[in-house]
């Protein structure tokens, strides 16, 4: 169907569209937890990019997972007070 390179370039896309929202949601609603899903959003934008380049590094994919799992706790701590 598409290509490998097309793929990244899709995925690439559709997340920045992705960070662009969050930066919005932030200026108007300006709660620093949207931040968290922000910084998110542009460092899986960074890997992807990074894979596009063939460039070899797991630094920003691992900084995702800790703040995913820190986003987890989070909301989990906002939803069971």
């Amino acid at each position: 169907m598409f290509d490998y390179s097309s793929q990244l370039i899709l995925s690439i896309s559709i997340r920045i569209i992705a960070a662009l929202f969050s930066i919005y949601l932030i200026k108007r609603i300006r709660d620093w937890r949207i931040a968290m899903l922000t910084l998110m959003l542009l460092l899986m934008d960074f890997q992807q990019v990074l894979r596009f380049f063939e460039v070899k590094s797991e630094i920003p994919g691992f900084v995702v997972s800790i703040l995913a799992l820190l986003t987890t706790i989070l909301v989990g701590r906002l939803l069971l007070v």
